[in-house]
């Protein structure tokens, strides 16, 4: 490690992760807020006509945003390692689109701030790269899991936002605030704390000492191998003519377009539709997913160990989110036995939360293992942007085939039976492929 004091370094990674930690809570916590109070902000507040266009509209358009950082921010940050400038220039955008999605005057002013606030995600992304630059393999499951833990444990502040901001209905410089768009405007102030923050202590850690590069670099490779992998050089074409990529893009579509499709959009209705229950119990629904999700990242994925068992992980993962679709079916076909219904309600709860870890953290890990340092962020970026598709694509088809909703569950079960299948019987190695 020339020129760089080990024990320093270290301390900074440690201060920086930590601060990693801060900036991702805040995004979820904003992501809680504005989606269960965007329809009634449209309603109520601006008074919009077509509102559940607008709603879909203002939905995708956050994750349109996403794809496009996704693809430019962490190529960026890959380039020139400055993940400081990339901190700046998206809590920078973040903060103005919360500042504009609060401006009730016309529909434009949300439909912009949320297409603002979409750049959030892609600092997720630069987060999970420069983490798996800079800590040891054996260890990158176990911050990847903080990582998405500090994300969604979030969640539950949400809420809490809700109650200190219930009764607030005022006019501030002809500004209508309630509590739809009041909590945004106090985010868009956060992450200007988020700028001084990442000035104080975040610290471009992969520029001054890039681990996992030199780690590799230390491993003891065979003559010819070593000249076989000098010219290997990583590209796109390579990367998606390899066929363990391709099954990792695949599953994690699959696993993102379920998340969306039917954990946002198919629950809620099972529970409207087949069961006439309270949005309150609903809501209780959400958060026990969450907390399951929570319990899996901190209990169980923090302790696997990925060597040479990621096609396991993968399998294990497909089946329990087999399972959950299934029980899905199951409460709809069984409505008529109440109690049996929602049974099935529960257990769908247990494995969903369950099975998010495949696409929330799994993926990430193994494909992070095949490719070099340089391309980290940004084919991670590729990951999580054909994520962002799925969660646009499930939540405008979903509600179009509500009325075949069981055929749905078992279509895809069968895709995702498909899958399982051949990851049992291909010979996929999920190791180092380029330089």
């Amino acid at each position: 490690m020339k020129n760089v004091d080990i024990k320093k370094w270290e301390a900074s990674r440690k201060r920086t992760f930590i601060v990693f930690c801060f900036f991702l809570g805040l995004n979820g916590t904003e992501y809680s807020i504005v989606v269960p109070s965007l329809l009634t902000y449209l309603r109520d507040v601006i008074k919009v006509k077509d509102e559940k266009t607008w709603f879909a509209l203002i939905t995708a358009v956050y994750w349109i945003s996403s794809m496009i950082g996704n693809l430019t921010i962490t190529k960026y940050a890959d380039r020139t390692r400055n993940i400081k400038r990339c901190f700046y220039f998206g809590f920078f955008v973040v903060s103005l689109g919360n500042f504009l999605y609060t401006i009730p005057f016309s529909v434009v002013f949300p439909f912009v701030g949320r297409s603002l606030q979409g750049f959030a995600d892609a600092m997720f992304t630069v987060s999970f790269g420069e983490v798996l630059r800079v800590y040891p393999e054996d260890e990158a499951v176990e911050k990847v899991s903080i990582l998405v833990s500090s994300y969604y444990v979030t969640f539950l502040i949400g809420p809490v936002f809700s109650l200190i901001f219930s009764n607030v209905d005022i006019h501030l410089m002809g500004i209508h605030l309630t509590i739809t768009n009041l909590p945004t405007l106090c985010i868009g102030f956060l992450w200007w704390i988020c700028i001084f923050m990442n000035w104080l202590f975040v610290r471009n850690l992969s520029k001054e000492y890039d681990l996992k590069a030199e780690t590799q670099k230390e491993k003891d490779l065979p003559e010819e191998k070593c000249e076989e992998t000098k010219k290997e050089q990583m590209t796109i074409k390579r990367l998606l003519s390899s066929n363990e990529f391709r099954i990792i893009l695949s599953v994690n579509f699959l696993c993102a377009y379920a998340g969306i499709a039917y954990y946002d959009v198919a629950l809620p209705f099972i529970c409207a539709n087949y069961y006439k229950m309270k949005v309150q119990i609903v809501a209780i629904l959400y958060s026990a997913t969450g907390i399951v999700f929570l319990l899996m990242l901190i209990f169980v994925l923090s302790k696997i160990n990925l060597q040479n068992n990621e096609i396991y992980a993968i399998i294990g993962g497909l089946a329990v989110f087999v399972m959950a679709i299934q029980s899905l079916a199951l409460s709809a076909l069984l409505s008529q036995v109440r109690y049996v219904g929602i049974s099935f309600l529960g257990f769908y709860t247990i494995t969903n939360g369950m099975s998010w870890s495949v696409e929330q953290v799994i993926l990430g890990v193994i494909v992070a293992k095949m490719i070099p340092s340089r391309h980290q962020s940004y084919v991670e970026g590729i990951r999580r942007s054909l994520s962002s598709l799925a969660y646009i694509m499930g939540g405008f088809l979903t509600p179009l085939l509500n009325e075949y909703i069981v055929e749905q569950f078992n279509i895809f079960s069968g895709i995702l039976f498909l899958n399982i299948i051949y990851l049992f019987t291909s010979d996929l190695k999920f190791t180092p492929k380029w330089v």
